[in-house]
């Protein structure tokens, strides 16, 4: 008779490449690009995504914009200068700028209420050490929420389990 083994699934290697723009520490996710820069390019030529490998710094659509005729040298500028406002200030910072033109990591957007605090607020005006931020929807929970209101606690807990624990909530270990 044949026995049947049961073998482990196979292992897949995920290999990380970085991204192809010069000096960006991210990792490669779409079409040789990280997040960022991709979305960059996009922003700058929504209409013709496709990138040229051969030149990894430059897209294809980059190339075409500069010798077209039918784009003049204003529309260029004005492409320029709008996605130049949204990126922070700060040299090598590819985030979107907040208040002020910075991302919030490098001081834009909204602060917190109170004197003296110069951390990024959440919802209510306040960060968090100063109680800002959405608070799980589960009675007597008082994690801050992650996902679909839900603390990563009741996030994990299956759909049958959230039900019981929204009338019971006796498991307070993770509060």
């Amino acid at each position: 008779p044949a026995t049947s083994s049961k073998s482990a699934p196979p292992v897949v290697a995920m290999v990380a490449s970085p991204c192809s723009i010069l000096r960006c520490n991210h990792f490669a996710k779409i079409q040789g690009h990280c997040l960022a820069h991709y979305r960059s390019i996009l922003v700058q030529h929504p209409n013709s995504p496709t990138f040229d490998t051969t030149r990894p710094n430059i897209s294809s659509s980059y190339d075409d914009a500069i010798t077209s005729p039918s784009r003049t040298s204003n529309d260029a500028k004005k492409l320029k200068l709008k996605n130049r406002n949204r990126k922070c200030r700060t040299d090598s910072c590819v985030s979107y700028a907040r208040s002020g033109g910075y991302c919030t990591r490098h001081g834009g957007g909204r602060k917190c209420k109170v004197d003296g605090c110069g951390t990024a607020s959440q919802t209510g005006g306040f960060c968090r050490l100063h109680g800002g931020g959405s608070r799980c929807r589960i009675a007597h929970c008082d994690q801050f929420a992650r996902i679909r209101g839900l603390c990563l606690h009741h996030n994990r807990v299956t759909p049958d389990d959230n039900k019981s624990t929204t009338s019971s909530h006796d498991d307070q270990n993770h509060v």
